[in-house]
């Protein structure tokens, strides 16, 4: 009693932490780092750094899922083609006439006058230029003057365009106007076009006919080479690829493995501080630590291997096109919070469903928003699974978590997605989700029950689950013991009850003590009448041994204890606690 006594106190006492506990600390968040970091970059379908613009391409570019892209050249030429069949358009001076009419009147009437210096000085003509005009009547001039003028209203109504050349709007005259030089000269001095040109309006009608041109697409299938190997990525190849998503440039790769890594940094010393602060002991003991690694670091590989199955093809534009694609909300990721949360507590449960809801989202390239929903499904299993006594229980709480996973992403849905966007899609992916998200409650705590009884073999750390199996007087061992030593075997139930109360009273593991002292003694087993409280007749058997043997068989009680405890393949807790 007395040496289990000590190892009781001494798993309660605080450790203070020696050289090799501090290297063990180092080696394990160097471990943690370097490990974490190439999950995160690990690509099980290798990822090709795709050629630049202008680039030749070292391997066939091929469309991963169907794909529509605007064909830009195309569609600009369209645009191009509505431009040009606009007319451009004119406004029209309506003082042109009124020059025109005033300027005719006045060089008739210096003809006719003779006024030599006004037809020189305001239209540069000359009275000697008009052979034929000098010599007619003032009648005949008037009336050759309102012919002229009646054709330049004509002209003028119908509209004179500013880019419009003389010789080619005179082909419209009369063939005595032709033919009249005197007339020919007048008509050039007033000829003045009405239509000016209107470049605003004309661009406003250009831009109307741009903005009509519909786009052309182009139809990408799965499985069309986009760049050929040897070919070299031009400007239409290169805005395709950036439009699938699939162009990832060399300084764009290193910025975001930098990125990564400090990121990582920060996380996982938030993470030691956490554990540092308020499980300490985590840090001191290995065992829990390489559990938390191994775990971890499987369910990473898990993500990239649910991204690996699924095609690599989970994002929410993808996954609001196809709806035979698997959504994130399949992961079962809530199998690491219940499996830590049964081994060794909710508090380091919570902490690694932050750390593997960030790194799922992350590796699952799905949407920012399924963090909460990976965060409040472990936040849930854990909960759950802290009061769990049972496997049946257990598996209850999957249905619970299930039914949660489905409200939260109904609601994640409603406040992220737009309905009126997607349609009747929409509707499809939301119960797509919802029923992938009930059943991924029931499979991970399938599952975590299924990996439990490695863990605790591989660890050597056993769950309440299982010791409560020990706890079962009904045990092989325990009623071999009531059977064979029933002194021994009253003696166990009590100190194992003694222990369950001092351990409450104390803080320690109430559990594990009790049933540690049901089977501290199971070692007099092997000579169960040697020990005085099997002893039914008052003759004791010590009296016929000399002292160092009865010693010796007194002492082996402890060996015999730990070889059968071995043998029945108890928990390494109980095999320690015999050995204390």
């Amino acid at each position: 009693m007395v040496g289990w006594e000590n190892w009781c106190s001494m798993r309660l006492s605080k450790l203070s932490v020696s050289s090799p506990q501090k290297l063990f600390r180092i080696l394990l968040l160097a471990v943690v780092f370097v490990v974490f970091y190439l999950l995160l970059l690990l690509d099980l379908k290798p990822v090709h750094v795709l050629p630049g613009q202008g680039e030749v391409a070292d391997f066939d570019i091929i469309a991963p899922s169907d794909f529509v892209v605007e064909d830009k050249k195309e569609t600009e030429r369209f645009r191009q083609e509505e431009m040009e069949r606009v007319k451009s358009q004119y406004r029209k001076d309506p003082t042109v006439e009124l020059r025109t009419d005033h300027a005719l009147n006045e060089i008739f009437d210096c003809i006719y006058q003779k006024r030599v210096e006004d037809l020189k000085k305001k239209y540069q003509l000359s009275i000697s230029q008009f052979n034929e005009f000098i010599v007619m009547s003032h009648k005949e001039l008037l009336q050759h003057k309102t012919r002229i003028f009646e054709f330049l209203q004509k002209s003028l109504k119908e509209g004179i365009r500013e880019d419009s050349r003389f010789s080619d709007w005179t082909a419209a005259l009369p063939e005595d106007f032709r033919s009249s030089q005197d007339t020919m000269i007048v008509i050039e001095r007033v000829y003045e076009p009405n239509l000016i040109f209107d470049r605003k309006k004309t661009e406003q009608l250009k831009k109307e006919a741009s903005e009509k041109v519909l786009p052309v697409s182009i139809l990408i299938n799965k499985g069309d080479v986009i760049v050929r190997k040897g070919d070299t990525v031009d400007t239409q190849d290169f805005k395709i690829l950036k439009e699938m998503g699939l162009y990832r440039s060399r300084t764009g790769t290193l910025f975001q493995r930098t990125g990564i890594l400090i990121f990582l940094i920060i996380l996982l010393f938030t993470g030691f501080l956490y554990i540092h602060l308020l499980e300490k002991d985590v840090l001191i003991g290995g065992n829990v630590a390489w559990m938390l690694l191994s775990v971890t670091m499987l369910m990473m590989l898990a993500a990239k291997m649910f991204k690996w199955l699924t095609g690599n093809n989970i994002t929410m534009e993808n996954l609001l096109g196809d709806i035979n694609v698997l959504s994130p909300a399949a992961f079962p990721l809530a199998v690491a919070s219940v499996v830590i949360t049964v081994l060794v507590g909710g508090r380091l449960a919570v902490l690694i469903s932050v750390f593997l809801s960030t790194f799922a989202v992350y590796q699952l390239e799905a949407s920012y928003y399924y963090v909460y929903y990976f965060l409040f499904s472990s936040f849930f299993s854990v909960f759950m699974s802290m009061k769990a006594n049972r496997t049946t229980e257990l598996s209850r709480n999957g249905i619970f978590t299930g039914l949660i996973n489905v409200v939260v992403l109904f609601s994640l849905y409603l406040i992220f997605e737009d309905p009126i966007y997607y349609e009747e899609q929409y509707w499809a992916m939301l119960g797509r989700d919802m029923v992938l998200g009930f059943l991924n409650g029931i499979v991970s705590v399938a599952l975590a029950i299924g990996f439990l009884p490695y863990f605790e073999s591989v660890f050597k750390i056993s769950s309440a689950l299982r010791l409560l199996e020990f706890a079962d007087l009904n045990q092989p061992l325990l009623k071999d013991l009531m059977l064979e030593a029933p002194g021994t075997y009253q003696h166990s139930i009590v100190v194992g009850n003694l222990a369950q109360a001092a351990a409450q009273a104390l803080g320690a593991d109430p559990l594990l003590c009790k049933i540690g002292g049901y089977y501290h003694d199971i070692g007099k087993l092997k000579r169960p009448n040697l020990f005085m409280e099997n002893q039914l007749s008052s003759e004791n058997r010590h009296d016929d041994l000399s002292p160092n043997l009865s010693a010796l068989i007194i002492a082996s009680h402890v060996k015999d204890g730990i070889e059968t405890a071995r043998a029945q393949k108890l928990p390494e807790e109980l095999i320690e606690i015999i050995g204390q």
